[in-house]
């Protein structure tokens, strides 16, 4: 038997109060003049009724969804799953809805995601964007909805970003491990032109610079390398320079492989490590952990703020480019 329609008038009539009312409560607006216990009450009367929402007719109404798109490369990775958590959160807050797409790393499906979330009618996007593709992603949004970058960005561009301070990561847990006696030092990164990635290369070669008696080294990968590929390099590491006592590593599977590495071959007492990003399995790595926690709550919260200031004055738009210090965190 299909279900009966319920409609606005039929909650505020169960509730006893104004059909304006309860648009307003179910809408999150105007509710610092409405009394807790009454928005309370509009909100169990509309469960128990099993209200539905026309959202495609609010949508073609108000010319807005409340959907905002989040694009990221992998969304079995735990750092990305982590940035959906944070900016969702916030969203709801608001009254917003966050669609999620994952490229796999792929150029062709970053376009279609893009050009697929706009053709159902998103306010607004968040990316965590390919290698090189600033320009085709402004192409395919094309001005039609405000969008931010994140985690990966484009430094000498007019795009929106709020990211992590990627130079002060690496400068700082480089710095650390030089001020805990630390000589000989490697930088495990990938090869990547990605400005992210150059910043945490150049924080790395800052914090050595001008340190007397300091080895260095530093190690690029191909873009997701496989274990066996990446203690092959280790190895060869370690053969040219046997007194290593430190790495660095510019990821957070990067520093998975490394603890994995140094736990099999008996070395992780002797050699140090230091890690980009938070993972949950540092904490039963035997020895001690340095590692930097990207402030993700604090992007996640100015990312919303900016981008639904955007959605709501368009005209007084102005570019957002902020980067944002985390914290060093030393385990055990």
């Amino acid at each position: 038997m299909p279900r009966t329609k319920v409609y606005l008038k039929d909650i505020a009539k169960a509730a006893g109060v104004s059909i304006a009312m309860v648009s307003y409560v179910l809408n999150g607006k105007h509710l610092d003049r409405i009394k807790e216990d009454t928005a309370n009450r509009v909100r169990d009367i509309a469960l128990k009724m099993n209200y539905r929402p026309n959202f495609i007719g609010k949508a073609l109404q108000s010319q807005k969804s409340d959907t905002i798109g989040l694009i990221v490369p992998d969304l079995a990775h735990p750092f990305f799953m982590r940035v959906a958590q944070v900016i969702e959160l916030r969203l709801v807050k608001y009254g917003y809805t966050l669609l999620i797409g994952s490229t796999g790393e792929h150029q062709q499906k970053q376009r279609d995601l893009v050009v697929n979330f706009i053709n159902r009618g998103v306010d607004g996007l968040v990316i965590l964007p390919l290698q090189d593709s600033q320009d085709e992603v402004a192409e395919a949004i094309n001005d039609e909805v405000p969008y931010f970058f994140t985690d990966r960005y484009f430094k000498n561009s007019d795009s929106n970003y709020i990211v992590t301070d990627n130079h002060f990561g690496t400068y700082a847990l480089t710095s650390s491990l030089i001020n805990n006696g630390k000589s000989n030092v490697a930088l495990v990164t990938l090869k990547s032109s990605m400005e992210h990635f150059l910043m945490r290369t150049r924080g790395f070669l800052d914090a050595i610079e001008n340190v007397e008696n300091i080895g260095s080294h530093i190690i690029e990968l191909d873009p997701l390398p496989d274990k066996l590929l990446f203690d092959e390099k280790i190895d060869s590491l370690l053969e040219a320079d046997p007194n290593l006592d430190a790495m660095v590593f510019t990821t957070d599977y990067l520093t998975m492989y490394g603890m994995r590495y140094l736990l099999k071959s008996g070395l992780n007492e002797r050699i140090q490590i230091a890690g980009f990003d938070e993972a949950e399995y540092y904490s039963i790595y035997p020895s001690p952990v340095i590692y930097y926690r990207q402030p993700l709550d604090t992007i996640g919260e100015r990312i919303v703020q900016n981008i639904l200031a955007q959605i709501k004055s368009p005209r007084a738009t102005k570019i957002i480019q902020e980067v944002i210090k985390g914290d060093l965190i030393f385990s055990q």
